[in-house]
């Protein structure tokens, strides 16, 4: 749900993969669009968002072919803006991935590398920030970043 007026998204808990914390659905996340100016996001989103309306769109990425977009064209688009934009993610070991390896789900695998950066992020913190319905499939995907 965008707010353009205030310059956020929110994503509701009702659309929000559930997940065990203290026996509690996830709440609303909020996210400020650009909370530096630098790159004038709700202005590009306010002239995206009419002319989608002017074209009589149904969805936010939709497709040439009608309908919108499929997992393979999320993963072709987000590879070509990676090489546009000169972006590697890091993959699971903390490494540069290469361009061709730029998809959606590496930059789930790049955020929980920033993460664990960071020597006060606990592993649970990524959990929820990745929403994994369990513990132990953060710490198998990210074991090499165990802490003693």
């Amino acid at each position: 749900m965008f707010d353009l007026d205030s310059g956020e998204v929110t994503i509701p808990a009702g659309v929000q993969k559930e997940y065990p914390v203290e026996n509690k659905s996830p709440r609303a996340a909020t996210l400020r669009l650009d909370p530096y100016g630098h790159f004038n996001t709700t202005r590009l989103l306010r002239m995206y968002f009419s002319e989608l309306e002017e074209a009589g769109e149904d969805y936010l990425f939709p497709s040439r072919q009608g309908g919108h977009i499929n997992t393979n064209s999320a993963r072709n688009i987000t590879e070509r803006l990676a090489i546009e934009g000169d972006v590697c993610p890091k993959r699971t070991d903390g490494k540069p991935s290469e361009f061709e390896e730029a998809h959606p789900h590496a930059f789930r695998h790049s955020v929980a590398n920033y993460m664990l950066a960071d020597p006060d992020t606990r592993l649970i913190d990524v959990r929820n920030r990745l929403r994994h319905r369990s513990i132990t499939t953060t710490e198998r995907v990210y074991e090499h970043y165990q802490r003693r």
